[in-house]
């Protein structure tokens, strides 16, 4: 009775995994239709109009330069929204230059921010993984350091990225400090079972995707650490 009970709890935990999964997903395909009708599609029907006004009261323009300028300006806009929009997605970094240049970029933004004091520090230079691993492992260093901005009240993190090759298996791991209110494996685990707490079901959902681990440890001397493990690495050359 005991080991039904706690299977159908893992269970009931891994299906709430997969809902908030989903739903996360749906949230950021709405958001970028969003971002799309309301910025691309907007910025195209005012070219659009403008292009047609020009066509049929040419008179209106001092000269072609005058229709040139203004086209142009509304062609240079939507690039950039659609850039913005592109590098959300998916950073060109990541795919092209693997996992650190992206991490920087999100670094030097949080920085530039003010909000909190970033830095970055690794072992892996030269070093490509699997781009399933790379894209996941980029997006929970994003999401922990987004809900450090939101919810720790911490001044500043660092980050740490390295390989340990001293077992059969080759192991990466990411390490996130910070001097904020963290959260323990316990809390997590709380926030996990209830309603809330898309950005936490998220990173596990990840995590379990790339065959990692991850904890949760909250110190007494207002510091924390979120420590990542990686093992069946896939290194690419």
């Amino acid at each position: 009775m005991e080991v039904d009970k706690k299977h159908h709890i893992e269970k009931d935990f891994e299906r709430r995994l997969i809902e908030a999964s989903l739903e996360s997903e749906e949230i950021n395909r709405s958001q970028f239709a969003m971002d799309i009708h309301d910025d691309i599609g907007a910025l195209l029907t005012i070219l659009k109009m403008k292009v047609n006004h020009a066509h049929a009261h040419p008179e209106e323009f001092k000269n072609q330069e005058e229709i040139y300028e203004q086209t142009q300006f509304l062609i240079e806009q939507t690039i950039e929204k659609i850039r913005q929009i592109a590098h959300r997605i998916s950073p060109p970094s990541l795919q092209h230059f693997g996992i650190i240049p992206p991490l920087q970029e999100l670094v030097l933004a949080i920085n530039e921010s003010k909000q909190l004091n970033v830095t970055l520090q690794h072992k892996i230079d030269g070093h490509r993984y699997s781009s399933f691993i790379e894209v996941n492992l980029f997006r929970i260093v994003q999401e922990c350091l987004n809900n450090i901005l939101k919810h720790a009240q911490a001044t500043e993190a660092a980050i740490q990225i390295f390989e340990d090759n001293t077992g059969q298996l080759r192991k990466l791991h990411v390490e996130i400090k910070h001097n904020g209110d963290g959260l323990s494996d316990d809390q997590v685990q709380g926030i996990l079972h209830q309603s809330k707490g898309h950005g936490l079901k998220g990173i596990f959902t990840r995590i379990q995707s790339i065959k990692g681990s991850i904890r949760f440890v909250r110190h007494s001397n207002e510091s924390s650490a979120i420590h990542i493990r990686i093992t069946s690495i896939d290194s690419k050359p």
